[in-house]
């Protein structure tokens, strides 16, 4: 009986570790909203709507539609995008394009 409430309470602890990390990365939707507007607005476009949602294991998707401009080499355009992000601890960085 005691080897079992010793391991009881090793899967208990392991699992609570686990919930600790995954709720380190939770919460980061408005730093990379803010981030891919900043993006955006560098390059000169007009941003209609991004929307960031978490995913799990420290991965957010993000929906993006933006208005191009154009140059004189390009011709303007709307740009819709699904992006997926990694959160890395103090930054995010691109994982997958949908």
């Amino acid at each position: 009986m005691k080897k079992f409430s010793t391991t009881l309470g090793v899967i208990l602890l392991v699992l609570a570790f686990l919930s600790s990390c995954e709720d380190a990365c939770k919460g980061h939707e408005a730093d990379i909203e803010n981030g891919q507007i900043a993006k955006a607005e560098s390059m000169g476009m007009q941003v209609n709507s991004i929307t960031v949602t978490y995913l799990g294991n420290c991965e957010y998707k993000c929906v993006s539609d933006v208005y191009d401009p154009g140059t004189a080499f390009s011709t303007p355009q709307n740009i819709n995008s699904t992006v997926i992000f990694k959160w890395d601890g103090e930054s995010y960085s691109h994982v997958r394009s949908e």
